[in-house]
Order: C-alpha cells, then structure tokens, then sequence
C-alpha cells in the first residue's frame, strides 16, 4: 500500500501527513486526520468527471493507503475505526462503482433475478473433487511349483506353459522388480537344464527318447511358440539386474 500511495502521491501529501502524525503524536487522531483530509478530497473529486483514469486510479490508491493506515496499530477505538472504514469504502466505490442497478417504477416489476446469485449456495460434493479412487493393486502369485520334469511330449506342452504363466506374472510384479528378474532366471534355467528331456543318443533304442513319442501339429507349433516366449522373457531379465551377473549365471545363461 505504502509503494502503491507513493507512485500515486507526486504532491507529496504523503509526507504531509506523516508530518501530521508526527505533529499530533497521537494514532488515532492522525487516523481521524487522514479520514477526514480523504473526505475532504472525494468531495472534491465529484466535482469533477469520474471518467478520468488518473483521478479513479488516485482514489483507488488513497483508498488503500487509508485503509493500510487505520489497521497498522492495534488498539484503534471502534467509532475510529468505522469512521476510517466508511471513508475507505467510499473512495473505492467512487474509483469503481458498482453496476447500476436498473430503474424500478410503479408500472415495473421488482426484479427478482439475480445472475449468478444461486451459485452462492450450491452444494459442492467435496468428495468427487479428488477424484476417482486408486486402482486396488491386485498381485497374482505364480506358482513356480507347476514346472515339473517332463516325460512326453504332453508334458514338455505342460511345463513350458507353466513357465510362460509364472514369468508373465512375475514381470507384472512391480513391487519386486529385482527379485522377479532373478527368480524368471532361475525359473527358466530349472525349466531348461532339469525339466525338460535331454534328446537320447543316436545309438540308443527309439522309445527310449521322449522326443520320439507321438506329438500332433498342434503340439509341436505351441512348443515353438512357448519357446519363443519364454526366450524373450529370459533375455529381458537377463540384461535388467542392478547387480553384476557371475560366473555361474554366465555359465548357465
């Protein structure tokens, strides 16, 4: 207020009315001072046209510098206070009236809209302002029991589709990031070099090896595309953990 009242005070009767505060050494009778100097001064100013920007924007200033002033000090006796307030409001009103309000004669109507008047008791639904709810987490063990040793192609279908499942949900478990990594490596190594059948040797009897037994078409396409999967499942954890790999994990990957 006070930089405000010093751009708009050119005159200097700011300083006048320090020195008048100076003068009575009294609060509030330099407040009353001020009330009545800004009275004083919107009398004056009405004699003039209100449409002058430089007059409304003094008025607006002066409006503010008293209002500043009568609450700077505590202890302001109330009648002052209220004086101070009146004049305050009054200079404002003067440097930006209010919309007049339409005539009312006998022959009219009172009005009884008022635009915008019922927003001020709606009823806001606090609640729906912080929108929806977080999204409940919801964790899927995976069952890292389900891959077991393989006999027959069937079971080889069984196994690697077991491992497939519990890698997908152990890569959707954001909250162990680095522990499902190294538990999908582990899982695809057991899968790989304990579970599924070793191919028998050339010589050996053609029952004796279980890639040799009845597979479909169907089967054989759900291997491949399985193996695919689980491939690229093996090779995203194998390039994500912080830590460095050893030479066992090299050794098996």
């Amino acid at each position: 207020a006070a930089g405000d009242e010093e751009a708009e005070d050119a005159s200097g009767a700011g300083a006048l009315l320090e020195a008048l505060r100076f003068a009575l050494d009294d609060y509030a009778a330099a407040v009353e001072v001020r009330t009545t100097i800004a009275k004083w001064g919107l009398a004056e100013a009405r004699k003039h046209s209100l449409e002058d920007r430089t007059l409304r924007r003094a008025l607006f200033a002066a409006s503010r510098g008293l209002a500043a002033f009568a609450t700077s000090e505590p202890g302001l006796d109330d009648a002052v206070l209220d004086r101070a307030a009146e004049a305050a409001e009054a200079l404002r009103d003067a440097a930006d009236p209010p919309p007049a309000a339409p005539p009312v004669s006998n022959d009219a109507s009172v009005p009884t809209s008022f635009p915008l008047f019922e927003s001020f008791n709606a009823i806001v639904d606090e609640d729906a302002l912080a929108g929806g709810a977080a999204a409940v987490k919801i964790v899927r063990p995976a069952d890292l029991s389900a891959v077991r040793p393989a006999a027959t192609v069937s079971e080889v279908v069984e196994c690697l589709r077991a491992t497939a499942d519990a890698c997908t949900l152990l890569a959707n478990d954001r909250g162990n990031d680095e522990k499902g990594r190294w538990l999908r490596i582990s899982l695809v190594e057991h899968c790989a070099l304990r579970c599924l059948p070793m191919p028998a040797p050339l010589d050996a009897p053609h029952d004796a090896c279980a890639w040799a037994t009845v597979a479909t078409n169907a089967e054989r396409v759900e291997i491949l595309r399985l193996a695919a999967l689980i491939s690229r499942q093996y090779c995203s954890a194998c390039l994500s953990p912080k830590e460095p790999p050893t030479r066992d994990a090299d050794a098996n990957r």
